[in-house]
């Protein structure tokens, strides 16, 4: 992930996780975290690590889409 040098960034989104997702949250320090947790197993081979420490849940609700829950959890960095 490259940004360029004095760039701001207000929005980013990732997709899927691994590599993609620890360059972001080592590169960009974001404020905010919301991620979505689907609760049903999958065959992948790609798996987000542990959130750094100083990053805290403040907030996660649950949907159901088609019959599969969906949790959105909000996290904050302190």
């Amino acid at each position: 992930m490259n940004l360029a040098a004095g760039a701001s960034v207000e929005d980013i989104f990732v997709f899927g996780g691994g590599q993609i997702y620890e360059q972001a949250l080592e590169s960009l320090i974001p404020d905010e975290l919301l991620i979505s947790v689907i609760d049903e197993v999958f065959e992948c081979d790609t798996f987000l690590s542990e959130l750094p420490e100083p990053y805290v849940l403040r907030r996660s609700t649950e949907q159901i889409y088609h019959g599969t829950r969906v949790f959105h959890e909000q996290y904050e960095r302190l």
